[in-house]
């Protein structure tokens, strides 16, 4: 459900484009914070976000949709996974860099390697679909020291 709301608002932005016979290739970032603070905000409404942007630039928008669908889908890892007491912290930097997005819990965490490889999330909803559009993804996680994703693209990527 989360994990598909900043997409949904992404290709809204695509349909409505369509409708004028043209084609949206890139979004804004501050459209892409927007509705990813606001579909993380549905997702878990307790979630700490922070966006931090230096200075306005637009994204393609595979990348937003590709970027937005792996946060929220490490979001919902966490609020499967990390248990009842933990708390989630976003942030999200724009700058002339890149995009920076951190998704981090102070829950349970995990062994990345004991994860079993059939399991979807991780290995396709999070690494394959951000590496699909040049973004980097870390993961470092330990049982009861919680779990950090981040997800790193450039334009020169």
């Amino acid at each position: 459900m989360a994990a598909e709301s900043a997409s949904v608002a992404i290709e809204r932005l695509q349909a409505a484009a369509n409708d004028k016979n043209t084609e949206l290739k890139e979004v804004s970032i501050n459209t892409f914070i927007d509705s990813l603070q606001a579909s993380v905000h549905r997702g878990d409404p307790l979630a700490s976000i922070n966006a931090t942007k230096v200075l306005d630039f637009s994204i393609p928008i595979d990348v937003g949709s590709a970027l937005s669908d792996a946060t929220l889908q490490a979001l919902t890892n966490s609020l499967q996974h990390a248990g009842e007491k933990a708390t989630r912290q976003i942030r999200i930097k724009a700058d002339h860099h890149g995009l920076k997005i951190v998704i981090k819990d102070d829950g349970r965490g995990f062994w990345e390697s004991k994860i079993p490889k059939n399991r979807f999330g991780i290995a396709n909803s999070i690494r394959r679909r951000a590496n699909a559009v040049g973004a980097e993804v870390r993961i470092a996680s330990q049982p009861r020291k919680g779990a950090t994703v981040i997800l790193k693209w450039s334009p020169d990527a």
